[in-house]
């Protein structure tokens, strides 16, 4: 194989300095020395390093980076490694999914639960899983692979399906809980069974128009007792999170004002899966559109398409139902 690296900040490619944790440019090299004391170097490979930077600093002009690199040089090696920092991974992940689709060659966003230096990493691991799977030479599209627990197996996942990270937790998931698949600690990759995708219905969206912030989405988090925000008048989209039942706060009239004042001044409310609850009947009642996708998925489809006629069309195998 001859493969691209992309290296460009998180806790992947950072150091320990005291008891602060910051980015390194040596930190790139140690991850191949790393991977080089366990496993053979079988195959060749070239580095980028477009930035250093930890992933809670990103805005969507870091993100539009990532992707111009990764497009610009993607159909010239037979797969790409993105290493990125955990904390807004899915983000990337889904931009990288829509932008790049399910025929592309094989690209895998590789992080770490802890720095490279700590016994605790994963990092490396993670990049053997991506190798793995990439040497499998059957798939494509992007991915994360990532182990959740130290010395099992490495979790493949579809960029587009990956679930909002816990609080303070340091496992990933997949929305559902149903990954692509694994690749087992002898370095065989295993689809998933159950996994089923739709193929890609929507054309690549105009993703180097992303802006450094998505002024025109409005995102609210639902929580007991909430105070829901006014609607700015740039808004163009609402996306409304939900417990995780696929439901929020349906008798309460903060709601209904909002959903209210939303469909007053015509600005479509977005929420994700399909609840069958009682308390899911204040979306249809004010024309709510229900979308069966990760809701970080949801939000990067939201910005990186904007005016596409119809949003719930799959690109990058996001819909899960």
């Amino acid at each position: 194989m001859n493969l691209l690296f992309i290296f460009t900040g998180g806790t992947i490619g950072s150091t320990v300095t005291g008891d602060v944790i910051s980015p390194d440019g040596q930190a790139p090299r140690l991850l191949l020395e790393k991977y080089a004391q366990r496993h053979p170097i079988d195959f060749t490979y070239d580095t980028l390093a477009p930035m250093s930077e930890l992933s809670e600093n990103f805005t969507g002009m870091h993100i539009c980076h990532i992707l111009n690199t990764v497009a610009s040089h993607a159909k010239d090696y037979d797969g790409v490694v993105v290493t990125h920092g955990t904390d807004t991974l899915a983000y990337t992940a889904a931009a990288l999914g829509y932008a790049l689709g399910n025929d592309a060659p094989p690209v895998c966003l590789v992080s770490s639960a802890y720095p490279l230096e700590d016994k605790r990493e994963n990092g490396t691991d993670n990049l053997f899983g991506a190798l793995s799977l990439m040497r499998a030479g059957r798939e494509k599209g992007v991915f994360v692979p990532y182990q959740n627990q130290k010395g099992g197996s490495i979790t493949v996942h579809r960029a587009t399906r990956l679930s909002s990270s816990l609080a303070l937790l340091h496992q990933i998931y997949s929305v559902g809980d149903l990954p692509y698949g694994e690749v087992t600690p002898d370095g065989v990759f295993h689809k998933d069974p159950d996994y089923t995708e739709k193929p890609d219905a929507l054309p690549p969206p105009e993703w180097r128009s992303l802006f450094e912030r998505s002024r025109d989405i409005l995102r609210v988090f639902p929580y007991p007792g909430m105070v829901y925000p006014e609607i700015p008048d740039r808004t163009r989209y609402v996306l409304l999170d939900t417990y995780h039942s696929g439901t929020v706060d349906g008798k309460s009239h903060a709601a209904h004002a909002f959903l209210k004042a939303a469909k007053k001044k015509g600005v479509p409310v977005f929420v994700t899966g399909n609840a069958a609850y009682e308390s899911a009947g204040i979306f249809d009642e004010y024309g709510v559109i229900r979308l069966p996708l990760s809701p970080i998925a949801l939000y990067m489809k939201l910005w990186l398409y904007k005016d596409t006629a119809d949003l719930s069309l799959s690109r990058g195998g996001d819909l899960f139902l």
